[in-house]
C-alpha cells in the first residue's frame, strides 16, 4: 500500500494516543501535525541520506566552482555526496577535502590547472582542484531535501522502509511542544533506535545480494 500524508497522520496519532486528532488536529491552522511531519521527513532525509539522484555537471574549463545542482521535484539540494569525473572510458571519484585543508593544500595559487583530483564544499558551492584545464564531464551523487506533503493524499516519496521513521520524529516534536519531555525521549529514542535498524537491514540485504562467499 503506498504511504500517503494520511498514512502518516495516522500513525502519528497512535503515537500520540489520539484517535480522533483531539490532540492536534488536522484543521489547525497552522496545522501543527502535518508540519511535525514534514519536519521528521526532512530530518530523516539528512540522517539517512535516502533521497539521492545522479547529475551529470559539466566542469567548465577555468572554473574553479561550482553551485549545487537543481533537483526537479525537491526542496533543495542538502549535500553533494561524491563526484565522479568521466574522462575517455574511465570515470574517477574526487577525493574530498574539508574547505580548510583545500585551500591550504590544493589552492595555494590560481595558476594550477588540470584534471581535476579533489573537491570541496563551501555555502552550497563546490570547488575543486585542480582548476580543469579542459571541461569535463562529470557526475554529482546528490542528497536532497523532499517536498512538503499538502494533501491528505499526496504520495510519500520517501522510500520503505525510511518512510517507517517519520511518524517516531514527528510525535517526539508534538510531545516536546507540549512540554510532555518524558514522552518526547522515549520517541526521540525509538527513532534512532529503529533508524538504525533500518539502515542495517537495508546493507544486509546487499551484503546477502552481493556477498562473495
Amino acid at each position: 500500500m503506498a504511504v500517503t500524508l494520511q498514512t502518516h497522520i495516522n500513525q502519528i496519532n497512535r503515537l500520540l494516543h489520539d484517535s480522533q486528532s483531539t490532540y492536534l488536529g488536522t484543521t489547525d491552522d497552522p496545522n501543527e501535525k502535518i508540519d511535525y511531519i514534514n519536519q521528521a521527513r526532512r530530518r530523516v532525509a539528512a540522517d539517512t541520506a535516502c533521497l539521492r539522484q545522479l547529475k551529470t555537471v559539466s566542469l567548465t574549463i577555468n572554473v574553479e566552482k561550482f553551485a549545487f545542482p537543481t533537483i526537479t521535484g525537491s526542496d533543495g539540494t542538502l549535500d553533494v555526496l561524491c563526484i565522479y569525473v568521466l574522462s575517455g572510458n574511465t570515470r574517477t571519484p574526487l577525493g574530498w577535502r574539508n574547505f580548510t585543508d583545500f585551500t591550504i593544500n590544493w589552492r595555494p595559487t590560481t595558476s594550477r590547472k588540470g584534471k581535476p583530483i579533489v573537491f570541496s564544499i563551501y555555502q552550497q558551492e563546490i570547488y575543486v582542484a585542480p582548476i580543469p584545464n579542459q571541461t569535463y564531464s562529470s557526475e554529482w551523487d546528490v542528497l536532497y531535501i523532499p517536498t512538503d506533503l499538502t494533501g491528505l493524499t499526496n504520495p510519500e516519496t520517501i522510500p520503505y522502509p525510511y518512510s517507517d521513521l517519520v511518524p517516531y520524529y514527528a510525535a517526539h516534536l508534538a510531545y516536546y511542544k507540549d512540554k510532555a519531555y518524558e514522552e518526547s525521549r522515549e520517541l526521540l529514542q525509538k527513532y534512532k533506535d529503529l533508524r538504525i535498524e533500518v539502515m542495517g537491514s537495508v546493507y544486509q540485504v546487499k551484503r546477502l545480494l552481493f556477498s562473495d562467499g
